[in-house]
């Protein structure tokens, strides 16, 4: 009962502007947790599209989309506003949604870091419009998360040079045919 493949894109659109609708309600007085517990319906549905999604280049514009949505510095400190001063650390779908993807991520795809990190970074740093008092104060619930990215080291080892260090004798996996001079033992 999957929804098909064609529908996919249409979804996450529709998606993504209910949600942008929603953020946009927030600045007109609507119920702090109750946009909260919306975006969590929206965060679950597009991590749901992108699963079924294919298309790398298709999976990357929804995965820059999502993070613009979900990472948009409104957003972000009204849930510290709302959930994290109140000690409601359940109705963080932001938050969440934020580990979720640095858990995509991990070691084999850094990319995906690295786009939650850039749209999540600018968020921490709060709107433009925002006080000086209001500056960071978004990023206290993710300072666990900040130390860990600050500490982060994106792994070396690649897949596609796997076999070049593989042993200590290079010249030991050439056949005994190949000349003492040949360009293969240098």
């Amino acid at each position: 009962d999957s929804t098909p493949v064609i529908a996919l894109p249409p979804l996450f659109a529709c998606t993504t502007s209910c949600g942008e609708y929603l953020v946009e309600l927030e600045d007109a007085g609507a119920n702090g947790t109750s946009l909260l517990s919306s975006i969590k319906v929206i965060s679950e549905t597009l991590f749901a599209v992108l699963k079924e999604e294919t298309a790398s280049s298709t999976w990357m514009h929804m995965l820059s989309s999502m993070c613009n949505l979900l990472f948009s510095p409104k957003l972000i400190l009204h849930e510290y506003q709302n959930s994290y001063v109140d000690g409601d650390r359940d109705n963080m779908p932001v938050m969440e949604s934020f580990e979720k993807l640095i858990e995509m991520g991990s070691a084999l795809k850094p990319h995906i870091n690295i786009v939650a990190v850039s749209y999540i970074s600018v968020a921490w740093l709060g709107n433009k419009d925002s006080s000086d008092q209001d500056v960071g104060l978004a990023a206290i619930p993710y300072r666990d998360n900040i130390a860990e990215l600050l500490v982060y080291k994106e792994p070396k080892f690649d897949e596609s040079s796997a076999n070049q260090n593989s042993t200590k004798d290079r010249h030991g996996i050439l056949p005994q045919t190949t000349d003492g001079s040949s360009i293969t033992r240098a």
